[in-house]
């Protein structure tokens, strides 16, 4: 039991290394089939974060005119660009909570009939999503230096507070979909979990407006770490934040030592339950 717990990252990273072409085929057709029939095909990637930052700046900044303010009180920033900044991040996570409960029940033949390495498909539907989140960072990139007039080379250090976030939905990722193949339930609880997480972080508003023991409450929520970090970077330009990275990088790395255990040891009984 403790030997396959210790080597539960080692033994996914070599299938996965093992299989990796066949990562590539699955991961372009997973791009390409979500947008196959539509008109501007690949484009909506673009097109669908666009649009909505376009509207949130007109409601929040042109209309309501709302402003967050920062830690400092003598900084604040236009809603939309925050709010914005946040929901990118939420979003992503909310992809994989919504799509790897059912990852493994949708693709019963790889799990029945062939021989097919079944830990690349949690790993796809978490590769298919860096790509909307990467295109909403450059979008609101270009807008503070279109719109605002904002840039500094720093601002790149935003995508290292990605790594261990995708990380940590790796094995979120993995946990989620062995754990969807014998509890169909949890599916069904996927939009609760994402709504919780979006109003239980500091997406929506600044984290000290919240009493202290909200506060450290919140600070458990997977998405918190962040989203704190690359707004102080990108909006304040500010690196005070920027030692949570190490507990967070350590957090993720258990949680996807934990998923990966979880996973090659309850694939065994897939085929029995499906």
């Amino acid at each position: 039991m403790i030997m396959s717990l210790l080597k539960a990252p080692w033994t996914y990273f070599l299938i996965i290394k093992e299989h990796r072409s066949l990562a590539h085929q699955f991961l372009f057709y997973e791009i390409n089939a979500k947008y196959r029939k539509s008109t501007f095909g690949l484009l909506w990637f673009i097109i669908s974060p666009l649009l909505l930052f376009l509207i949130y700046m007109f409601v929040f900044s042109e209309i309501m005119n709302i402003r967050f303010q920062a830690r400092d009180a003598s900084l604040d920033f236009d809603y939309s660009y925050i709010l914005f900044s946040g929901l990118i991040i939420h979003f992503f996570m909310s992809d994989i909570i919504t799509a790897s409960p059912v990852v493994i029940l949708e693709n019963p033949n790889y799990v029945k009939r062939v021989r097919f390495p079944l830990e690349i498909l949690p790993l796809i539907k978490v590769l298919s999503s860096i790509l909307p989140l990467l295109t909403g960072y450059l979008i609101l990139l270009a807008a503070l230096v279109l719109f605002k007039n904002i840039f500094s080379p720093q601002i790149v250090l935003v995508f290292v507070v990605l790594i261990p976030y995708v990380i940590l939905n790796i094995g979120i990722a993995l946990f989620l979909a062995s754990s969807g193949v014998f509890f169909r339930d949890i599916s069904q609880f996927s939009g609760m979990i994402s709504t919780v997480l979006l109003f239980g972080s500091p997406v929506l508003f600044p984290l000290e407006r919240l009493p202290e023991t909200l506060q450290s409450i919140v600070w458990f929520n997977p998405i918190t770490v962040p989203v704190i970090v690359s707004r102080d970077i990108i909006f304040w330009n500010s690196y005070d934040t920027i030692y949570l990275l190490v507990p967070y990088t350590l957090f993720a790395i258990v949680i996807f030592w934990l998923g990966s255990f979880w996973f090659m040891n309850s694939k065994r009984g897939f085929a029995d339950v499906m």
